[in-house]
């Protein structure tokens, strides 16, 4: 598995579309099962959000595809840093389930609040984060009574215990130090809570 770049400026629309290309071409979806053409239709809302990702940054955009039909949803425009669960909610149907994807200007895993979003909603059969610069943050959570402040306070005891180990601070990028080390712990939170989480890198 490649390291993350660690991108310190904005990444360019055409990067942007590099990496969008490697990942439709070279990707595998492993976490939910899927037809063959729900799988495709996947990838291209993946390569759909990081672009549209670069080209409204800072504003994060996101997109459901529906995971029995393949059917993609409108883009959804954002805020600065979040999407508003109300307007991916105004897309879902009651009886479909989707894969949610959207995407992190600062090439970062998922948040608190994502794990939150995640966990809460049944429609949700995985969420997906694109970083700018070709990563791939993928969850399948189990829906649970789990509260927001009860995860913002297990992501931030983990990082206070990762953060004191020395294998972060030997990579010389802090940029790239930084990246490694929030996905590590949003993988160690879902080995505590029997999550499924995969990530990859698709920079050159």
């Amino acid at each position: 598995m490649k390291e993350p770049k660690g991108f310190e400026r904005p990444v360019s629309l055409e990067e942007a579309g590099k990496y969008a290309g490697l990942i439709k071409t070279e990707h595998k979806i492993e976490l939910v099962d899927v037809s063959q053409s729900v799988h495709d239709s996947i990838l291209e809302a993946y390569g759909t959000v990081l672009t549209e990702g670069v080209k409204h940054s800072p504003v994060e955009v996101a997109q459901l595809v529906d995971v029995s039909t393949g059917e993609r949803l409108p883009l959804i425009i954002g805020n600065k840093g979040e999407i508003p669960m109300p307007l991916a909610e105004a897309q879902m149907r009651t009886n479909a389930r989707y894969v949610m994807i959207h995407n992190h200007g600062t090439n970062a895993s998922f948040s608190a609040d994502d794990l939150y979003n995640t966990v809460k909603r049944d429609q949700i059969a995985m969420n997906v984060t694109l970083g700018h610069d070709g990563s791939v943050y993928e969850i399948v959570t189990q829906t649970e009574d789990l509260p927001l402040d009860r995860i913002r306070a297990e992501f931030d005891d983990i990082l206070y215990e990762f953060t004191k180990d020395s294998k972060y601070s030997s990579i010389n990028n802090t940029d790239i130090a930084e990246q490694i080390l929030k996905s590590d712990v949003i993988e160690e939170i879902c080995y505590r809570h029997g999550w499924r989480y995969s990530r990859r890198y698709y920079c050159e």
